[in-house]
Protein backbone atom coordinates (compact mmCIF):
# COMPACT_ATOMS: atom_id res chain seq x y z
CA UNK A 1 0.00 0.00 0.00
CA UNK A 2 1.61 3.42 -0.99
CA UNK A 3 1.94 5.70 2.03
CA UNK A 4 -0.30 8.33 2.17
CA UNK A 5 0.91 12.19 2.04
CA UNK A 6 1.76 13.77 5.01
CA UNK A 7 -0.16 17.28 5.71
CA UNK A 8 1.74 19.85 7.10
CA UNK A 9 0.62 21.78 9.69
CA UNK A 10 1.07 25.28 11.10
CA UNK A 11 3.67 23.38 13.54
CA UNK A 12 7.29 23.41 12.33
CA UNK A 13 8.25 19.72 11.00
CA UNK A 14 4.30 18.34 12.52
CA UNK A 15 2.15 16.58 9.75
CA UNK A 16 -0.87 14.46 9.33
CA UNK A 17 -2.20 12.25 7.17
CA UNK A 18 -6.73 11.39 7.04
CA UNK A 19 -7.72 8.49 8.69
CA UNK A 20 -10.36 6.76 10.40
CA UNK A 21 -11.33 6.12 14.54
CA UNK A 22 -10.59 2.54 15.19
CA UNK A 23 -13.44 2.57 17.19
CA UNK A 24 -16.30 5.02 15.37
CA UNK A 25 -14.43 4.61 12.07
CA UNK A 26 -15.00 8.68 11.70
CA UNK A 27 -12.49 10.49 9.92
CA UNK A 28 -9.80 10.99 12.37
CA UNK A 29 -5.88 12.42 11.81
CA UNK A 30 -2.81 10.50 12.76
CA UNK A 31 0.12 12.97 13.52
CA UNK A 32 3.48 12.63 12.71
CA UNK A 33 7.10 14.67 13.38
CA UNK A 34 10.26 14.67 11.50
CA UNK A 35 13.23 16.30 13.23
CA UNK A 36 17.19 15.81 12.30
CA UNK A 37 19.72 13.78 14.73
CA UNK A 38 22.79 13.17 14.80
CA UNK A 39 22.51 14.12 11.17
CA UNK A 40 19.63 11.92 10.10
CA UNK A 41 16.62 12.87 9.46
CA UNK A 42 13.96 10.84 11.53
CA UNK A 43 10.43 10.64 11.21
CA UNK A 44 7.93 9.33 14.24
CA UNK A 45 4.19 8.60 14.88
CA UNK A 46 2.92 10.66 18.16
CA UNK A 47 -0.86 9.81 18.36
CA UNK A 48 -3.83 10.23 17.08
CA UNK A 49 -6.17 12.83 17.05
CA UNK A 50 -9.57 11.30 19.01
CA UNK A 51 -7.18 7.95 20.58
CA UNK A 52 -4.52 9.72 21.78
CA UNK A 53 -6.04 13.87 22.19
CA UNK A 54 -2.94 14.39 20.05
CA UNK A 55 -3.08 17.88 19.02
CA UNK A 56 -0.60 20.09 16.71
CA UNK A 57 0.91 22.14 19.52
CA UNK A 58 1.46 18.94 21.34
CA UNK A 59 2.89 16.94 18.65
CA UNK A 60 5.29 20.05 18.25
CA UNK A 61 6.30 19.92 21.80
CA UNK A 62 7.35 15.88 21.64
CA UNK A 63 9.34 17.10 18.76
CA UNK A 64 11.23 19.79 20.91
CA UNK A 65 12.05 16.90 23.47
CA UNK A 66 13.04 14.20 20.92
CA UNK A 67 15.32 17.02 19.55
CA UNK A 68 16.60 17.68 22.78
CA UNK A 69 17.11 14.35 24.34
CA UNK A 70 14.88 14.46 26.81
CA UNK A 71 12.20 12.28 25.17
CA UNK A 72 13.01 8.81 24.14
CA UNK A 73 12.75 8.39 20.26
CA UNK A 74 11.17 5.38 18.95
CA UNK A 75 13.94 4.56 17.12
CA UNK A 76 16.07 4.03 20.42
CA UNK A 77 14.09 0.98 21.99
CA UNK A 78 15.86 -1.60 19.93
CA UNK A 79 14.43 -4.98 20.91
CA UNK A 80 11.42 -3.51 22.34
CA UNK A 81 9.60 -6.79 23.39
CA UNK A 82 12.70 -8.03 25.33
CA UNK A 83 13.61 -4.85 27.24
CA UNK A 84 10.31 -4.78 28.46
CA UNK A 85 11.14 -8.19 29.15
CA UNK A 86 14.14 -7.72 30.99
CA UNK A 87 13.38 -4.70 32.98
CA UNK A 88 9.76 -4.54 33.76
CA UNK A 89 10.15 -6.48 36.54
CA UNK A 90 12.60 -3.87 38.00
CA UNK A 91 9.90 -1.62 37.20
CA UNK A 92 7.88 -2.88 39.56
CA UNK A 93 7.55 -0.31 42.20
CA UNK A 94 4.25 -0.89 44.40
CA UNK A 95 1.45 0.59 43.43
CA UNK A 96 2.19 1.82 40.45
CA UNK A 97 3.29 -1.69 38.26
CA UNK A 98 0.16 -1.15 36.04
CA UNK A 99 0.44 2.67 35.56
CA UNK A 100 1.37 2.83 32.53
CA UNK A 101 1.76 6.21 32.58
CA UNK A 102 4.39 6.32 35.26
CA UNK A 103 6.01 3.43 33.88
CA UNK A 104 6.57 6.03 30.86
CA UNK A 105 7.69 8.85 32.87
CA UNK A 106 10.19 6.41 34.56
CA UNK A 107 11.47 4.83 31.34
CA UNK A 108 12.08 8.62 29.86
CA UNK A 109 13.84 9.84 33.55
CA UNK A 110 15.96 6.62 33.14
CA UNK A 111 16.99 7.14 29.58
CA UNK A 112 18.12 10.70 30.36
CA UNK A 113 19.85 9.64 32.91
CA UNK A 114 21.63 6.95 31.32
CA UNK A 115 22.78 9.23 28.54
CA UNK A 116 24.15 12.02 30.78
CA UNK A 117 25.81 9.67 32.44
CA UNK A 118 29.84 9.64 32.12
CA UNK A 119 29.60 5.82 32.35
CA UNK A 120 28.62 3.26 30.57
CA UNK A 121 25.30 1.51 30.99
CA UNK A 122 25.03 -1.61 29.42
CA UNK A 123 21.51 -4.15 29.70
CA UNK A 124 21.82 -7.72 28.84
CA UNK A 125 19.07 -10.43 28.93
CA UNK A 126 19.76 -13.42 30.23
CA UNK A 127 20.90 -15.33 27.84
CA UNK A 128 23.84 -12.60 28.22
CA UNK A 129 22.89 -10.98 24.64
CA UNK A 130 22.90 -6.82 24.36
CA UNK A 131 19.65 -5.38 25.02
CA UNK A 132 20.55 -1.86 25.17
CA UNK A 133 23.42 0.39 25.96
CA UNK A 134 23.92 4.64 26.53
CA UNK A 135 26.58 6.64 24.63
CA UNK A 136 29.16 6.65 26.95
CA UNK A 137 29.17 2.83 26.60
CA UNK A 138 29.60 2.83 23.35
CA UNK A 139 31.55 5.30 22.93
CA UNK A 140 34.04 2.36 24.58
CA UNK A 141 34.33 0.67 21.40
CA UNK A 142 36.18 1.32 18.71
CA UNK A 143 35.29 4.17 16.64
CA UNK A 144 32.37 3.43 13.90
CA UNK A 145 31.00 0.72 16.23
CA UNK A 146 27.32 1.66 15.31
CA UNK A 147 24.26 0.66 18.02
CA UNK A 148 22.10 -1.46 16.05
CA UNK A 149 25.13 -3.57 15.17
CA UNK A 150 25.94 -4.36 18.71
CA UNK A 151 22.51 -4.80 19.80
CA UNK A 152 21.91 -8.55 20.27
CA UNK A 153 25.04 -9.96 20.26
CA UNK A 154 26.63 -11.62 23.07
CA UNK A 155 28.46 -10.38 26.27
CA UNK A 156 31.89 -12.68 25.10
CA UNK A 157 31.63 -11.35 21.41
CA UNK A 158 31.65 -7.70 22.62
CA UNK A 159 34.09 -8.75 25.55
CA UNK A 160 35.87 -11.77 24.60
CA UNK A 161 38.39 -11.62 28.07
CA UNK A 162 35.28 -12.59 29.90
CA UNK A 163 35.92 -16.33 29.28
CA UNK A 164 39.63 -15.76 29.42
CA UNK A 165 40.14 -13.32 32.66
CA UNK A 166 39.14 -14.10 36.00
CA UNK A 167 40.00 -14.36 39.47
CA UNK A 168 41.09 -16.76 42.32
CA UNK A 169 38.79 -17.77 44.63
CA UNK A 170 39.49 -20.82 47.63
CA UNK A 171 42.10 -21.83 45.24
CA UNK A 172 40.31 -22.08 42.66
CA UNK A 173 40.33 -20.31 39.45
CA UNK A 174 36.75 -18.59 38.20
CA UNK A 175 36.18 -16.45 34.69
CA UNK A 176 34.60 -13.18 34.62
CA UNK A 177 31.63 -14.89 32.82
CA UNK A 178 31.21 -17.80 35.44
CA UNK A 179 30.74 -14.26 38.29
CA UNK A 180 28.32 -12.83 35.79
CA UNK A 181 26.07 -16.20 35.53
CA UNK A 182 26.78 -16.36 39.57
CA UNK A 183 25.10 -12.82 39.12
CA UNK A 184 22.10 -13.78 37.63
CA UNK A 185 21.36 -17.24 39.84
CA UNK A 186 22.49 -15.47 42.89
CA UNK A 187 21.33 -11.86 42.45
CA UNK A 188 24.73 -10.97 44.19
CA UNK A 189 26.59 -8.24 42.74
CA UNK A 190 30.35 -8.81 41.17
CA UNK A 191 33.33 -5.83 40.87
CA UNK A 192 36.26 -5.99 38.35
CA UNK A 193 38.68 -3.59 39.60
CA UNK A 194 40.73 -1.97 36.62
CA UNK A 195 40.34 -4.88 33.56
CA UNK A 196 42.14 -4.41 30.74
CA UNK A 197 39.97 -5.23 27.90
CA UNK A 198 41.09 -7.02 24.76
CA UNK A 199 43.14 -4.38 22.34
CA UNK A 200 42.07 -5.66 19.29
CA UNK A 201 38.06 -4.29 19.91
CA UNK A 202 38.95 -1.82 22.75
CA UNK A 203 42.11 -0.07 21.91
CA UNK A 204 45.47 -0.28 23.23
CA UNK A 205 45.85 0.88 27.02
CA UNK A 206 42.42 0.75 28.09
CA UNK A 207 41.85 0.13 31.95
CA UNK A 208 37.91 -0.39 33.14
CA UNK A 209 35.52 -0.86 36.19
CA UNK A 210 33.37 -3.04 35.71
CA UNK A 211 30.14 -3.71 38.39
CA UNK A 212 27.55 -6.44 37.24
CA UNK A 213 24.35 -6.78 39.00
CA UNK A 214 20.74 -8.25 38.62
CA UNK A 215 18.09 -6.47 36.50
CA UNK A 216 14.66 -8.21 36.43
CA UNK A 217 15.67 -11.34 34.75
CA UNK A 218 18.73 -9.90 33.11
CA UNK A 219 22.14 -8.22 33.75
CA UNK A 220 23.29 -4.58 33.99
CA UNK A 221 26.40 -3.98 34.23
CA UNK A 222 28.07 -0.36 34.54
CA UNK A 223 31.91 0.79 32.95
CA UNK A 224 33.89 3.06 34.33
CA UNK A 225 36.65 4.10 32.19
CA UNK A 226 39.75 4.77 34.53
CA UNK A 227 41.65 4.70 32.04
CA UNK A 228 43.32 8.68 32.10
CA UNK A 229 43.35 7.63 35.87
CA UNK A 230 46.07 4.79 35.79
CA UNK A 231 48.20 6.86 33.22
CA UNK A 232 48.12 9.43 35.66
CA UNK A 233 49.12 7.09 38.10
CA UNK A 234 51.72 5.62 35.81
CA UNK A 235 53.27 9.25 35.72
CA UNK A 236 53.60 9.72 39.26
CA UNK A 237 55.08 6.53 40.15
CA UNK A 238 57.93 7.64 37.12
CA UNK A 239 57.84 10.66 38.58
CA UNK A 240 58.13 9.70 42.54
CA UNK A 241 60.95 7.41 41.05
CA UNK A 242 62.35 10.42 39.43
CA UNK A 243 62.67 12.12 42.47
CA UNK A 244 64.05 9.20 44.25
CA UNK A 245 66.69 9.01 42.13
CA UNK A 246 67.82 12.71 43.08
CA UNK A 247 67.16 12.68 46.57
CA UNK A 248 69.71 9.74 46.23
CA UNK A 249 72.05 12.33 44.26
CA UNK A 250 71.56 14.63 46.99
CA UNK A 251 72.41 12.42 49.63
CA UNK A 252 75.07 11.37 48.20
CA UNK A 253 76.60 15.22 47.72
CA UNK A 254 75.53 16.20 51.42
CA UNK A 255 77.44 13.22 52.08
CA UNK A 256 80.44 14.66 50.47
CA UNK A 257 80.15 17.96 51.51
CA UNK A 258 80.06 16.60 55.32
CA UNK A 259 83.26 14.92 54.74
CA UNK A 260 84.75 18.00 53.09
CA UNK A 261 83.40 19.94 56.28
CA UNK A 262 84.72 17.49 58.34
CA UNK A 263 88.65 17.97 56.55
CA UNK A 264 88.31 21.77 56.45
CA UNK A 265 87.73 21.37 60.08
CA UNK A 266 90.35 19.56 60.64
CA UNK A 267 92.84 21.43 58.91
CA UNK A 268 91.53 23.96 60.63
CA UNK A 269 92.14 22.92 63.52
CA UNK A 270 95.69 22.22 62.44
CA UNK A 271 96.60 25.29 61.45
CA UNK A 272 95.17 26.71 64.60
CA UNK A 273 97.83 24.46 66.47
CA UNK A 274 100.42 25.20 64.06
CA UNK A 275 99.65 28.93 64.81
CA UNK A 276 99.75 28.47 68.58
CA UNK A 277 102.91 26.51 68.39
CA UNK A 278 105.00 28.82 66.07
CA UNK A 279 103.72 31.84 68.30
CA UNK A 280 104.59 30.02 71.72
CA UNK A 281 107.91 28.80 70.56
CA UNK A 282 108.87 31.68 68.13
CA UNK A 283 107.32 34.45 69.12
CA UNK A 284 106.79 34.72 72.67
CA UNK A 285 110.22 33.42 74.33
CA UNK A 286 111.84 36.73 72.65
CA UNK A 287 109.16 39.21 73.80
CA UNK A 288 109.87 37.89 77.41
CA UNK A 289 113.50 38.41 76.76
CA UNK A 290 112.78 42.17 75.98
CA UNK A 291 110.45 42.46 78.99
CA UNK A 292 113.60 41.70 81.37
CA UNK A 293 116.05 43.21 79.44
CA UNK A 294 116.37 46.82 80.54
CA UNK A 295 114.22 48.81 78.62
CA UNK A 296 113.09 52.28 79.34
CA UNK A 297 109.55 52.43 80.32
CA UNK A 298 107.68 53.60 77.18
CA UNK A 299 109.25 50.33 74.76
CA UNK A 300 108.30 48.49 77.78
CA UNK A 301 105.12 49.34 77.44
CA UNK A 302 104.88 49.22 73.72
CA UNK A 303 106.11 45.72 73.74
CA UNK A 304 102.98 44.91 76.62
CA UNK A 305 100.65 46.34 73.88
CA UNK A 306 102.21 43.79 71.41
CA UNK A 307 102.06 40.88 73.97
CA UNK A 308 98.43 41.54 74.67
CA UNK A 309 97.08 42.39 71.01
CA UNK A 310 99.19 38.91 69.86
CA UNK A 311 97.24 37.42 72.77
CA UNK A 312 94.08 39.10 71.48
CA UNK A 313 94.92 37.32 68.06
CA UNK A 314 95.25 33.20 69.09
CA UNK A 315 92.75 33.59 72.32
CA UNK A 316 89.61 32.93 69.15
CA UNK A 317 91.68 30.27 67.58
CA UNK A 318 91.45 27.95 70.58
CA UNK A 319 89.25 25.79 72.24
CA UNK A 320 87.82 27.41 75.79
CA UNK A 321 89.86 24.98 77.85
CA UNK A 322 93.08 25.78 76.32
CA UNK A 323 92.91 29.56 77.15
CA UNK A 324 94.90 29.78 80.10
CA UNK A 325 97.67 27.95 78.86
CA UNK A 326 97.81 30.99 76.98
CA UNK A 327 99.18 32.63 80.14
CA UNK A 328 101.94 30.02 80.79
CA UNK A 329 105.76 30.78 79.72
CA UNK A 330 108.04 28.94 77.78
CA UNK A 331 109.91 27.21 80.50
CA UNK A 332 106.10 26.90 81.83
CA UNK A 333 105.02 25.25 78.23
CA UNK A 334 107.89 23.11 78.83
CA UNK A 335 107.06 21.97 82.49
CA UNK A 336 103.72 21.02 81.58
CA UNK A 337 105.02 19.17 78.46
CA UNK A 338 107.51 16.62 80.53
CA UNK A 339 104.73 16.45 83.07
CA UNK A 340 101.85 14.96 80.83
CA UNK A 341 104.84 12.65 79.51
CA UNK A 342 104.82 11.44 83.37
CA UNK A 343 108.24 12.82 84.04
CA UNK A 344 108.35 13.67 88.22
CA UNK A 345 110.24 16.83 89.59
CA UNK A 346 113.25 15.32 89.82
CA UNK A 347 113.84 14.08 86.12
CA UNK A 348 112.12 17.75 84.93
CA UNK A 349 115.19 19.30 87.18
CA UNK A 350 117.89 17.47 85.62
CA UNK A 351 117.03 17.63 82.39
CA UNK A 352 116.76 21.71 82.47
CA UNK A 353 119.77 21.86 85.20
CA UNK A 354 118.11 23.44 87.44
CA UNK A 355 116.87 22.48 91.17
CA UNK A 356 113.90 20.68 92.53
CA UNK A 357 112.74 23.93 94.67
CA UNK A 358 112.62 25.89 90.76
CA UNK A 359 110.47 23.00 89.03
CA UNK A 360 108.00 23.51 92.23
CA UNK A 361 108.18 27.10 91.66
CA UNK A 362 106.66 26.63 88.00
CA UNK A 363 104.40 23.27 88.86
CA UNK A 364 103.22 26.16 91.59
CA UNK A 365 102.58 29.04 88.91
CA UNK A 366 101.25 26.89 86.50
CA UNK A 367 98.76 25.42 88.97
CA UNK A 368 97.87 28.83 90.20
CA UNK A 369 97.59 29.98 86.22
CA UNK A 370 95.24 27.17 85.15
CA UNK A 371 92.72 28.08 88.31
CA UNK A 372 93.45 24.92 90.61
CA UNK A 373 95.74 26.39 93.28
CA UNK A 374 95.33 24.66 96.66
CA UNK A 375 93.17 21.99 94.91
CA UNK A 376 93.19 18.33 95.43
CA UNK A 377 93.68 17.90 91.41
CA UNK A 378 96.64 15.71 90.14
CA UNK A 379 98.48 18.26 87.79
CA UNK A 380 99.36 14.97 85.28
CA UNK A 381 95.54 14.00 85.14
CA UNK A 382 93.79 17.76 84.59
CA UNK A 383 96.36 18.80 82.00
CA UNK A 384 95.79 15.43 80.17
CA UNK A 385 92.15 16.12 80.17
CA UNK A 386 92.70 19.66 78.41
CA UNK A 387 94.19 17.95 75.36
Amino acid sequence: MPAKKRIRTSYPGVYYISGKSKKSGKPERIYYIRYRKDGKLIEEKTGRQFQDKMTPAKAAEIRIKCMEGRRLSRRRKPAATTLQKTVDPALSIKGHAQDNGTKKLLEEKWFLFTESATEGFALFDSNFCLVEANTAAMELLPPGSKKEDMIGKHISDIMPETKVMGLIEDGKFITAYEKLEDVLKTGKSFNVEDQVPTPQIFGEDVHLNLKAFKVGTGLGVIVTDITERKRGERKLKKREAELGIKAKDLEEINTALRVLLKKREEDKTELEKKVMFNIKKLIRPHLEKLIKSRLEQRQLTQLEIIESNLNDIITPLMPHSDDKLLKLTPIEIQVVNLVKQGKTTKEIADLFNLSTKTIDFHRDNIRNKLGIKNKKINLRSFLLTTD
